[in-house]
């Protein structure tokens, strides 16, 4: 593969960018889909329980709930160079990251959700941190058998709960959170 193909890979087909952690520690980095597939192993000192990604950048959640982010990223290095444990004025410990065009979204161990901006490539670690709310109020999060997983799109927020509890919020994204839960019904998932 030539210079020029991989740069086509790295700025345009790299549509779908997927990271998958492994047991051991490290994650594997699938670019290209679905056309062209660059392959990369990245050492990663913690061992990872969810990770968000998109085009120039991944944001990642240890085991212990520490923030770990993926520095690096140049036009010469589309893998980044290495991870860095962010620790934030905000959220401490977290369950669940979210990233949507320039705005990472997390969930915290208090199922508060908050939002740092401004997260890309010149810049991975976002700016501040700012709590956006407690979307979960209404729900007893003591029965949760698993930890509740984010989703960030256009059309708002969402947060699959346990597998009987989907909520969506609507969102402008840009100015303020409405705390308008929907449970979507079973089959529509």
């Amino acid at each position: 593969m030539d210079e020029d193909e991989y740069e086509d890979i790295g700025r345009v087909v790299s549509v779908i960018s997927r990271c998958v952690d492994d047991s051991g520690g490290g994650v594997d980095l699938l670019m290209g889909l679905p056309h062209h597939c660059i392959h990369h192993h990245l050492d990663c000192d913690w061992k990872l329980s969810s990770i968000a990604v998109k085009d120039d950048a991944v944001w990642a959640i240890s085991d212990e709930g520490k923030l770990v982010v993926r520095v690096g990223y140049t036009k010469n290095r589309r893998f980044g160079e290495d991870w860095v444990e962010l620790r934030t004025d905000g959220p401490s410990s977290l369950l669940s990251i979210s990233l949507f065009n320039e705005s990472a979204f997390v969930l915290d161990n208090s199922y508060s959700l908050w939002r740092a901006d401004c997260v890309n490539e010149h810049n991975p670690f976002g700016k501040n941190f700012y709590r956006i709310g407690s979307p979960l109020d209404g729900i007893s999060c003591e029965s949760l058998t698993s930890n509740p997983l984010l989703a960030v799109s256009k059309k708002g927020i969402f947060i699959s709960v346990d597998k009987t509890i989907d909520l969506f919020f609507i969102s402008t994204l840009r100015t303020s959170l409405y705390f308008a839960a929907f449970v979507v019904p079973f089959f529509y998932r």
